[in-house]
């Protein structure tokens, strides 16, 4: 890591330095020279971008291209449109990716990218829990992807449509700085203008449509206010000017305020349902906090419990949600029973005052006084027993994750695997002679060995859970331990 570190700030001290250069060159030498050590520096201030955000087989490809274009308009000065035009399509079709996937296999790297710095330290669970959130809050966008052709290509031709358009913008300026032909306001203008593509580009491939208008409502006032900048004296006067650009200031304030507003408002409650038969209560339990559970950092366990009607709570429930998201800690289950609702929430080891604060907003919203009861769980025991091991838990898990394959319209069946861990080697032989088992070194620990067993079912509810409840009696009849359920879908019947 820390020669990672010491690379990345080597690369970045020389791309520095060469800006340095191009100023001090200024004086001694011509102008085209300085402005194509200007240009060289922007390239590699992107190329070290690439690469810090992809891998070393990024960066030689697109150096190539970039070294390519660069020499090619420098002497072809003439034919600038053209080859501006062509070193675009370049980029976009990237012509040479079989080359780059050959690199990428000689060098044999790593499929992670290089830069990958935790900013959040040990809150770093709640910020995945947000990111795996706003992944299912677009989740109806992605399964329209992949079911609709017609959504997929135009989806696809306008990401394309734009990116060419930042790239052409983009190249189009740097041949402006060699030939000297610019002025520095619009000079900026374009500069933000292809950063504002490239961003818009970027959010489309990721998040759709939807969040590229909302980026477009924040983005475009910029553009306005730059506009009424520019706008001639003799359209305008001075004092009208000015109420203008104070009035579009203001509008850009508003827009960014309320759209930031409306992003901690956008929540989602993904759950698994079932119904507890030991504490004869229903069950909604975060399905986003599962991959979470063993983060070791929000070890406050706390259950509040609220005498309230099932629709009293729902009423105001999103609040909750979104209270909770806002004051980052997770919100890991509810559920109900007779006349009683109850509350499971896990908070950060350093911010217990947060779960009396919780209380004091349950109490708020409900007009109620709720019971509040808090455990250190350090090791995750506590849910374990409540929910993570039980089998409707379990079994709910696998209905739900069955669902999402529905919901993308596939046909095929669906192979459900269980991860078990034996404290006893002989009794782990005897389970895995007739049965379809894999072995998983790589994971036992203190004697124990761990195994996955697989079947393969339809892809029906009943089916599912009968099938999930078999296996997990018939591991248990060999003192086989619940590790983890993991569901797949079985690309080809037989």
């Amino acid at each position: 890591m820390f020669i990672s570190l010491l690379s990345y700030s080597i690369i970045l001290l020389l791309a520095i330095t060469l800006l340095v250069l191009a100023s001090i060159f200024n004086t001694f030498f011509t102008y085209k020279v300085t402005a194509r050590i200007g240009i060289i520096t922007i390239i590699a201030f992107g190329l070290i971008t690439l690469y810090l955000l992809t891998d070393a087989s990024f960066l030689i490809i697109y150096s190539f291209y970039a070294a390519l274009i660069f020499t090619l308009a420098t002497i072809f000065e003439d034919y600038l449109l053209g080859l501006m035009i062509v070193g675009t399509l370049l980029l976009i079709t990237n012509p040479l990716d079989f080359l780059r996937k050959k690199i990428f296999k000689k060098l044999n790297i790593k499929n992670n990218v290089p830069l990958n710095i935790n900013l959040y330290r040990s809150r770093w669970a709640i910020f995945e829990y947000r990111k795996l959130m706003k992944q299912y809050f677009h989740m109806p966008d992605t399964i329209r992807l992949f079911n609709s052709k017609t959504y997929k290509v135009l989806r696809q031709l306008t990401f394309l449509a734009i990116l060419f358009l930042a790239i052409l913008i983009f190249i189009y300026q740097m041949g402006r700085i060699v030939l000297q032909n610019f002025t520095l306001p619009f000079l900026a203008f374009r500069v933000f203008l292809s950063t504002m593509l490239f961003l818009i580009a970027f959010i489309l491939f990721k998040k759709g449509f939807l969040s590229t208008l909302r980026l477009l409502s924040v983005l475009i006032f910029p553009v306005l206010l730059f506009l009424i900048l520019v706008v001639p004296s003799d359209l305008i006067n001075d004092i009208s000017r000015l109420i203008l650009f104070s009035f579009m200031v203001i509008c850009t304030l508003a827009s960014f305020t309320y759209n930031l507003f409306l992003y901690f408002q956008r929540v989602l409650y993904n759950y698994y349902y079932y119904f507890d038969n030991d504490s004869k209560t229903e069950v909604y339990a975060n399905s986003l906090f599962e991959p979470l559970v063993y983060n070791y950092c929000y070890t406050y366990f706390t259950k509040y419990s609220i005498k309230i009607s099932r629709e009293a709570f729902l009423k105001h429930f999103n609040e909750l949600v979104v209270y909770a998201n806002f004051k980052l800690f997770f919100i890991i289950s509810y559920s109900f029973s007779n006349d009683c609702c109850y509350i499971f929430t896990a908070t950060h080891y350093k911010e217990k005052y947060k779960i009396n604060n919780f209380k004091k907003i349950l109490d708020r919203k409900y007009n109620t006084n709720c019971g509040v009861y808090t455990v250190e769980d350090k090791d995750a025991k506590v849910f374990e027993n409540m929910f993570f091991h039980k089998d409707e838990y379990i079994m709910s898990r696998a209905v739900s994750e069955a669902a999402l394959y529905k919901s993308f319209t596939y046909k095929h069946k669906i192979i459900v695997s269980i991860v078990f861990y034996f404290t006893n080697y002989e009794k782990m032989n005897e389970y895995s002679i007739s049965r379809n088992v894999m072995r998983l070194k790589e994971y036992e620990y203190s004697g124990n060995a761990v195994v996955k067993t697989s079947i393969i079912v339809e892809n029906d509810d009943i089916l599912i859970k009968k099938c999930v409840k078999n296996m997990l009696l018939d591991a248990s009849l060999y003192d086989g331990h619940y590790v983890r359920i993991i569901v797949l879908q079985k690309i080809v019947d037989n």
